[in-house]
């Protein structure tokens, strides 16, 4: 049984290493022109299909300004935007602001979630997620190395945990 000591540089290791990786995916896009945002980019239904494309992965927040559970995610998905930068570009629609993307998008409830994968829908959520069921739902399409179980350590292992 490794020491803790062993366990804590192991962990470090591995930590360094998913970081290596973000950066080298980071440069290899700014070779192209392309500069990963690290906060949601508030987009149009136009603009925001240009964005996916641009991007390897996409999760796309609708919202508008009437809707509380979208305002209460903001924060959060600011947060996790944060946590999963260089893996997922964030892209925030407001239905106020661009309508037409209830549509092009078929949204019908407040707020979804979208995530796409080449310009492509991958899968979709619809109303409130908290922080952890949103990460979840970001996960599997992160980058393998950032796909690590984050909280594998707060409920004993990944799978279901106690807030969902």
């Amino acid at each position: 049984m490794p020491s803790d000591e062993a366990r804590r540089l192991s962990d470090l290791e591995e930590v360094r290493q998913r970081k290596a990786e973000r950066y080298r995916r980071l440069a290899e896009l700014a070779r192209t022109g392309t500069t990963f945002p690290s906060e949601p980019v508030a987009a149009t239904a136009d603009t925001a299909e240009d964005l996916v494309r641009q991007f390897p992965v996409a999760c796309l927040e609708f919202w508008a300004r009437w809707c509380a559970p979208c305002l209460k995610m903001q924060p959060v998905v600011d947060e996790v935007a944060t946590q999963f930068w260089g893996d997922i570009a964030f892209v925030r629609v407001s239905l106020d602001e661009s309508p037409e993307a209830r549509d092009r998008w078929n949204v019908t409830v407040l707020p979804t979630m979208i995530i796409t994968k080449r310009g492509l829908e991958a899968a979709r959520r619809q109303g409130a997620l908290t922080r952890r069921r949103l990460e979840d739902f970001l996960a599997p399409y992160a980058a393998p190395q950032a796909a690590t179980p984050r909280g594998a350590d707060r409920d004993g292992g990944p799978g279901r945990r106690g807030d969902d």
